[in-house]
């Protein structure tokens, strides 16, 4: 049996825009009598995010990350939603395998009763890359048949159990679609380097413009299942 609202105490959500979009998402009810979860801006990157984590502490109840995701899969475009049914982790192109735990079936349960059909069950794949190549995404899919790809969940999953953990994500880039390559803006701490993040965009404008577009679209999606999550 899903567990009785509020499940989710604490959400885990890339720093930047993906937070901000969460935040709005909760924002309209903060005036209601409604018992809202404390949200926590996480760095990019499993490393980073470990060591993130090892500082917060947790109120009872359960956790959940959340934020965008590139689609591994042609049934999943962007703005389509995933619940984590299943985490995978990929270190230099091998499967390490199962996170160590995995999502909480009472977690899942209970954020399929809320969301209902406004995302599906799937399986996520946590990278220490970033994948930029519709090639790339598509030996991703090969190699664990997931339908997701972040940076982020297994390393919480890892980080934080036995505590409950859950994966919500949306779909910012097509599981064909190139993306321009923002590796050298990403920083050992997490944090992405504005300038080198120019420069790539400045490199591949085309690549550019349909990752913004596509983030752009995947942000209000992760506001509303955020507000529908919660309300």
């Amino acid at each position: 049996m899903p567990l009785a609202a509020p499940a989710i105490t604490t959400l885990l959500v890339p720093q930047g825009a993906e937070y901000a979009a969460v935040c709005r998402g909760l924002k309209p009810l903060k005036k209601a009598a409604i018992a809202l979860p404390q949200v926590v801006p996480i760095p990019v990157g499993g490393e980073a995010v470990t060591a993130r984590l090892k500082a917060l502490e947790l109120p009872p109840g359960g956790c959940l990350v959340m934020g965008l995701g590139g689609s591994l899969s042609p049934a999943l475009g962007v703005g389509a939603g995933v619940i984590g049914q299943r985490c995978l982790t990929v270190v230099e192109g091998s499967v390490v395998g199962d996170s160590p735990g995995q999502p909480s079936p009472d977690l899942v349960g209970w954020m399929q009763d809320r969301l209902g059909h406004a995302a599906g069950l799937g399986t996520v794949v946590t990278s220490d890359r970033i994948l930029t190549t519709a090639a790339a995404k598509a030996a991703l899919h090969h190699l664990t048949q997931a339908d997701v790809v972040d940076m982020e969940s297994s390393a919480v999953i890892a980080a934080l159990a036995p505590h409950p953990v859950a994966i919500l994500r949306v779909i910012s880039d097509d599981y064909d679609q190139t993306l321009p390559d923002i590796t050298a803006a990403l920083g050992a701490n997490g944090d992405l380097k504005p300038w080198p993040l120019v420069k790539s965009f400045i490199q591949q404008p085309g690549a550019a413009a349909h990752l913004i577009a596509g983030s752009l679209r995947g942000l209000r999606r992760l506001e509303a299942l955020t507000h529908q999550l919660f309300v």
